[in-house]
């Protein structure tokens, strides 16, 4: 079909990254907002990727890097961001084995997984799971704009 969108991944800090954008990741979260507003991918995410997003928000707040009320104003950016939220139902011990197999926390595990079902590139700034691509054969969306690993 000729107006179906590309498919791509999109990791918790990637997503942070498009709201609070550091280097030497300035250039990574200008590259994934341009393809937002040319409205010809689709991310996708593990249906848990909020939560982490949220999580993350709080650890920044107690650290004093922003304030409760910025870290409000990001949660209702990341709504207003169009993800596709996909469920994954693994037991225990799947979720066990893929942080084994991956060499990875349980949740950028099923970010790589997530990838590898639907055979999509995925957006991410994070370098194990970077290591963890390249190893699997994934394409990390716009690397060469990433700090070498």
């Amino acid at each position: 079909m000729a107006d179906e969108k590309e498919l791509i991944v999109l990791d918790s800090c990637s997503m942070l990254n498009i709201l609070l954008p550091e280097e030497p990741f300035i250039d990574y979260g200008i590259s994934l907002l341009e393809i937002i507003g040319e409205n010809s991918i689709c991310f996708c995410a593990p249906s848990y990727m909020k939560s982490e997003c949220i999580y993350i928000l709080g650890k920044a707040i107690y650290r004093k890097r922003i304030t409760k009320q910025q870290a409000i104003n990001y949660s209702v950016e990341i709504d207003n961001i169009n993800i596709l939220l996909m469920e994954q139902s693994f037991t225990a011990n799947e979720i066990l084995n893929k942080v084994i197999e991956y060499n990875l926390p349980a949740w950028d595990s099923g970010f790589i997984d997530l990838a590898l079902t639907k055979n999509c590139r995925i957006a991410t700034v994070e370098k194990d799971m970077r290591k963890e691509c390249k190893r699997l054969g994934i394409e990390v969306f716009n690397e060469h704009l990433l700090p070498k690993i």
